[in-house]
Parts: structure tokens; C-alpha cells; sequence
């Protein structure tokens, strides 16, 4: 479970979509997740599904990795599921509407998969930072929260990586045992209190790096500018398209 963890784990790769402009990638993932939860029936999802195959296909990431993530939310996946269907009768519309949630879940996690594995995290807290430059005059520090986004960001393969060699330490200590789930939650324990104190541990270094540096939330200068490129201009058209095609189908 813990090697599944794709998000925010970056692929350092030479396709289209990593040297895309990353504001526009963030846009294009939040109008996508938008039309996502817009779609109510399965021919409305076809659409977020073909373009999410032709963006793997541009990506030159392999299918296998992204779908790799979907072990790690599989549970929370098939139980929200469930909870749809059993609310309702056992109809074909039912039945409709639980596949179209599962595919929704599956989409979602396999298009945040791909954005974190094509966009850098600094890129990530830089478009974040900028999407929220207009909620400065409601006293929101764009700066800050773009910050502590980011840094959330990189600590989720941080501390999986941390848990998997936990977890296998624990393994060849025969300190884990599948026995009975009583036995097994208290096994479990060793892993996640040593997992909370290297957390911790790693928190506290992060925060004396960033002071060591004097690190201030106010406004920083950039190595490099956001530019927009042909290529980019092409991913608006596409964009526009989509937003186009999507609509049509919603309301067919």
C-alpha cells in the first residue's frame, strides 16, 4: 500500500505536458476536476476519460505508474460506492449512478497523479501562489498558504517512503503478524508511532532550514518568469474545445 502512493512524486521526463506553462496545468486540472463533478452520466465521463488517455499519451509516463496510485485509494473508492448503491433500490439507474462515482474517484486521483508527476513542486506553490494574488484584498497571504500546500505536497512520498521502510523493518523483525486483526492493529502501532516521531523530527528540520535562510512570507523574486509558448496557446484551444464538447454532452 505504501509504494502506491504517486502523489506528488515528480517524473523528470522531456514530454509536452512537463514543459507546459504550470499555471495553465494547474487551470486545466481544476477546470477538469470541475466538469467531473458536473457529469451525471456515464457519456458526459467519456470525455474527461479520452482526454485524460490522449494527456498520458503526451506525458511518455507509462500507464502502469499512474495506475499504480489507485491501490493506495481503492478502499475509499469501493466504499463510497457502496454507500451510493445501497441508498438506492436495485435499478439500472443505480447501478449508473455507483459506476459513475467510482469512475469520477478513479479520475480524479489518476488526473491529480498525472499533474503531480509532470510539474515540479516549486512550480506547483508558485501557480498556487498566483491563483491567489486577488484574495489579497481579504488579507489571505497567497505567499503563505502556496507554502504550506507545497510543503504538504512533498511530505506525502516523504512519509510513505518513510512507512514502507518501517513497515519492512518491522517485517523482518517478525515484529508484524497477520494472525488476528486485535494482534495486528497493536502490531500496526510500531510502525506508526516511530512514523509520527520521524514526521515530527522532519518538521522541526524543515523549519530551522527555512529560518537558517530567513525565510520570510512576504513577497520573493524568481529565478525564471512564467511565459506563455505556442504550446501553451494549442493547450488553451484544447481546453476551449473541451469546455465546448463537454457541454454538449452533459445535456444530451
Amino acid at each position: 500500500m505504501f509504494k502506491d502512493v504517486t502523489l506528488g512524486r515528480y517524473i523528470e521526463k522531456e514530454g509536452p505536458l512537463h514543459l507546459m506553462n504550470p499555471l495553465l496545468k494547474l487551470c486545466a486540472l481544476l477546470l477538469i476536476l470541475v466538469s467531473l463533478f458536473l457529469s451525471k452520466n456515464l457519456t458526459s465521463l467519456s470525455l474527461p476519460l479520452a482526454f485524460f488517455c490522449f494527456s498520458l499519451a503526451i506525458s511518455k509516463i507509462k500507464l502502469s505508474y499512474v495506475f499504480r496510485g489507485l491501490g493506495a485509494y481503492f478502499f475509499i473508492i469501493t466504499v463510497f460506492t457502496l454507500v451510493r448503491f445501497a441508498l438506492y433500490h436495485f435499478t439500472l439507474s443505480a447501478a449508473e449512478q455507483a459506476v459513475c462515482i467510482a469512475l469520477r474517484l478513479i479520475l480524479v486521483v489518476l488526473y491529480s497523479s498525472l499533474f503531480s508527476c509532470t510539474t515540479i513542486a516549486d512550480d506547483v506553490a508558485r501557480s498556487i501562489e498566483i491563483l491567489l494574488r486577488p484574495f489579497r484584498v481579504f488579507g489571505v497571504n497567497s505567499r503563505y498558504v502556496s507554502l504550506v500546500l507545497s510543503v504538504a505536497l512533498r511530505f506525502i512520498p516523504v512519509l510513505s517512503d518513510q512507512a514502507l521502510k518501517l513497515h519492512q523493518a518491522q517485517l523482518s523483525r517478525c515484529g508484524l503478524t497477520y494472525a488476528r486483526s486485535k494482534r495486528r492493529l497493536k502490531a500496526f502501532l510500531s510502525v506508526l508511532v516511530p512514523l509520527f516521531a520521524a514526521t515530527y523530527r522532519r518538521a522541526i528540520e524543515l523549519a530551522l532550514a527555512m529560518d537558517s535562510r530567513c525565510f520570510s512570507s512576504s513577497s520573493s523574486t524568481h529565478l525564471y518568469n512564467l511565459s506563455f509558448s505556442s504550446r501553451d496557446r494549442g493547450a488553451v484551444v484544447a481546453l476551449v474545445l473541451y469546455c465546448g464538447v463537454f457541454t454538449l454532452l452533459r445535456f444530451i
